[in-house]
C-alpha cells in the first residue's frame, strides 16, 4: 500500500485486536523539513464515550501540523467508534488499537522512526503505548492526569512534550 499525497486523505479499514480499525493516512509534505527522514507519526482522540473521534479539531490540527512537517501521519478510531469495531475497553484495549495503527503505518510507509501524539483520553493511550514501544518522540496534549497513570517509575523512554491549559 502507498500512501496519498499530502493533499488527499485515504480513509480505510485495517484488521486490528478487536476487529476492523477505520483509519486515515497522509503523506507527508515533500517539501517540510522531515521529509525523507523515515518518520511517521499517530494521533489518538479523546474519550470515545464523550464523543470523541480522529475527526475531533485539535486530532486533525496535530495530524496537519506532522504533514506540513513532512512527517507521514495516520489518526484512526479506536474500537467502538465510527467504523471501527469492538467496545470501549477504558485505554488497556485501545492501547492495542494505537499499535496496529502505528504497525500499519510504519509498513503503509516504509517508516523507521515513530512519534506518537495524543489529545486527552488519547493521550493516556499515548502514554501507555509508549512503555512498551520504541518512539522518537511523546506528545501529550491535556492528558487527564487525575484519571489514569502518567508517572511510570523509570520516566519515559523517550523525548516528552506536554501540552496542559490553565483556563
Amino acid at each position: 500500500m502507498t500512501l496519498l499525497s499530502s493533499g488527499t486523505e485515504g480513509r480505510q479499514l485495517i484488521d486490528g485486536p478487536a476487529g476492523e480499525l477505520e483509519v486515515s493516512l497522509q503523506a507527508g509534505s515533500e517539501r517540510g523539513p522531515f521529509s525523507g527522514r523515515g518518520y511517521y507519526a499517530v494521533v489518538a482522540h479523546p474519550h470515545p464515550l464523550y464523543g470523541g473521534t480522529m475527526d475531533n479539531k485539535v486530532v486533525t490540527t496535530v495530524a496537519r501540523l506532522y504533514r506540513e512537517l513532512g512527517i507521514a501521519v495516520g489518526r484512526f478510531n479506536f474500537r467502538g467508534v465510527g467504523a471501527s469495531e469492538g467496545r470501549h475497553d477504558n485505554a488497556d484495549g485501545e492501547v492495542l488499537d494505537l499499535r496496529a495503527a502505528a504497525n500499519y503505518l510504519q509498513t503503509a510507509c516504509a517508516g523507521s522512526r515513530l512519534l506518537i501524539a495524543g489529545y486527552s483520553f488519547g493521550s493516556a493511550v499515548a502514554a501507555a503505548a509508549s512503555l512498551s514501544e520504541p518512539l522518537e518522540h511523546l506528545l501529550l496534549i491535556a492528558p487527564p492526569i487525575e484519571r489514569y497513570p502518567f508517572a511510570p517509575d523509570g520516566g519515559f523512554p523517550c523525548p516528552l512534550l506536554v501540552v496542559l491549559g490553565s483556563e
